[in-house]
């Protein structure tokens, strides 16, 4: 697999970081921890309001695949971490946002690939593949397919990222303090997307079913955890993990989680 391309700064034991320009000219920041040549890379797309380091690196998911001999590609997403931070809800569509990921994989010229994506980015993975993108196998974390940030109390959202308090409404409390769960993240920027994700008619309706093998993982404590057991008993090829005492963002770490997902992508 060729090295990637742009602005490349490498330090022993730390990834290749790669800074890409996206269609409308934001910065994307992708980390590449290199591996050997005849495996196919493994694509991490982290969830709203995390990044890369954190989602993946801290949580222990690269020292885990790169233990299986896995080249890895991590990017921050547009609006997290240290890729472009557009305070425009406009930015942020679905179609934007799977643009990047091919913009990523057409970089490190990958002709197949392995997933793992978790919730939003769950969501942009699974999108990616059904729009036919060569995913060979494919993880999904902390989602059952469903659409997403609907019914959302935005304006409430919007004064809670700016340091208000936060929503009555439940759903949209959760989103609020998942986006403002990193001190260091740009709260405007994260505002901006959820607003702008919320009004994409891409995330009103379910994402594309899965038909490669799929290994899907919801704590049991996360609401979305029946949903996502169902769904991925409809699904073609699917195995379903729970795991057990976590929620939707506590199953992040989860040993369990990393380490079934290390053997499932194995195969």
């Amino acid at each position: 697999m060729p090295p990637m391309g742009h602005h490349r700064r490498v330090t022993a034991h730390r990834p290749t970081t790669t800074t890409l320009r996206s269609a409308d000219g934001l910065d994307l920041v992708v980390d590449h921890y290199p591996g050997p040549d005849d495996r196919p890379p493994v694509l991490l797309v982290h969830g709203l309001g995390s990044d890369s380091h954190t989602n993946w690196l801290q949580a222990g998911w690269v020292r885990a695949l790169r233990a299986g001999g896995r080249a890895i590609v991590a990017p921050d997403l547009r609006g997290h971490g240290r890729s472009g931070h557009p305070h425009d809800p406009s930015a942020y569509t679905v179609p934007a946002m799977v643009g990047d990921l091919r913009l990523v994989l057409a970089e490190i010229g990958a002709v197949g690939f392995d997933g793992v994506g978790y919730s939003l980015g769950a969501r942009l993975l699974m999108t990616l593949a059904g729009d036919g993108a060569p995913l060979r196998r494919l993880v999904i974390g902390g989602s059952a397919g469903q659409p997403q940030l609907q019914g959302l109390d935005l304006r409430a959202i919007d004064l809670a990222v700016a340091g208000g308090p936060f929503p009555a409404d439940p759903e949209s409390a959760r989103v609020a303090r998942v986006a403002t769960s990193l001190p260091s993240s740009d709260h405007r920027a994260l505002a901006a997307l959820i607003r702008g994700l919320a009004v994409d008619p891409a995330t009103a309706r379910p994402s594309p079913p899965p038909q490669m093998p799929t290994l899907v993982a919801v704590g049991d404590r996360d609401q979305l955890h029946d949903q996502a057991r169902i769904w991925a008993a409809r699904l073609p090829d699917a195995t379903f993990l729970t795991i057990p005492g976590r929620t939707h963002v506590s199953a992040v770490p989860s040993g369990l989680f990393r380490a079934a997902a290390a053997e499932f992508l194995q195969h």
